[in-house]
Order: structure tokens, then sequence, then C-alpha cells
């Protein structure tokens, strides 16, 4: 039981520190879902308790859009998505801020804006700068954000390589 829980602590560390963490949900699902296959070797309480935590991990770990977005930015995510998928993702949001007059419509209306609000940046630019200082990312934290991210690109993989089977067995 121990050797099951110690992954889930570091998990936990993971996303208690102050470095970007939405953008880890879908690279957190993954890892919980590969701790929680079962195997022979496993008694009947850590089955049941692997079984209860796959049956809540999508509902305690939702993907939501802002989460999505944040995993685009992200320069270290950003790769794990197809373009496809970001552009199918980023149009709708694109046209609700045109709607509702975040964003401009053309290049013109956006020269416009930015020099409207050149005043409002440079003053929040300071916050900004303290916030980058303060952040403080671990070795620790970078080495299991890299595994996680290696364990959703090898669970694409295997998803895709899975799809290419199922085509050549109904061809």
């Amino acid at each position: 039981m121990k050797c099951f829980l110690k992954p889930f602590e570091d998990l936990t560390e993971l996303v208690s520190t102050t470095g970007p963490t939405l953008s880890l949900v879908p690279l957190v699902k993954i890892r919980v879902k590969k701790l929680c296959a079962t195997n022979s070797m496993d008694d009947a309480a850590l089955k049941t308790l692997k079984t209860l935590v796959l049956n809540c991990v999508d509902c305690r770990l939702q993907e939501t859009e802002a989460c999505s977005v944040v995993q685009i930015l992200n320069p270290n995510t950003k790769l794990l998505r197809t373009k496809s998928a970001t552009l199918d993702l980023l149009k709708p949001i694109v046209n609700r801020l045109k709607e509702q007059q975040l964003i401009a419509d053309s290049l013109n209306d956006y020269s416009t804006d930015q020099n409207n609000s050149l005043n409002s940046v440079s003053a929040s630019s300071d916050d900004a700068t303290i916030t980058a200082n303060s952040c403080d990312v671990t070795e620790k934290w970078r080495h299991l954000h890299m595994e996680l991210l290696n364990e959703m690109t090898a669970a694409e993989v295997d998803s895709t390589q899975v799809s290419k089977q199922a085509i050549r067995h109904t061809q």
C-alpha cells in the first residue's frame, strides 16, 4: 500500500508548488490512471482502492477549457496538442472575445487599443516581474514534470498505434 501511495505524494508536491499546475491536469490524469492499473500481485483491498480512484479521476481532475488553453500557452506542454486541435479550441474562444470586444477585429483596431492601454500595461509590468521572480521551481518538480510529459507522449503514441491497428483489422 505504501508503494502505491508514494507516487501520489510526489504528485501532490508537484501541484502544490508555485509553478504552473493547470497545464499539468492531463499529465496527472495519465499518471493516476497508470498507477491504478491492477495487476495479479495486488491484494483485494488494493484492487478496490485502485478501482475507486479510477472511478473518480475524471470527476476530480476535469479538463476544462481554461486548462486546455493554459496547456497550449505553457511551453512545456504546448506540443502535446495537434495544430488542428489547438485551432479547434481557440477559434470559438477568439470569436467570443471579439463579440465581447475584448480583442480587436483588425490590426488597426489592435494598434489603437495598444496605444490606449500602454500606460496600464507598464504599471502592471512591475507586478509581473515580482511574480516571475518569486516562482521557485525545484529540480524535483522539473524532473517529475518531465516524467509526466514523457508518459503523456507515450500514451498518445500508444493510442495512435492502437488506432492504426484497428484500421488495419477493419480493412
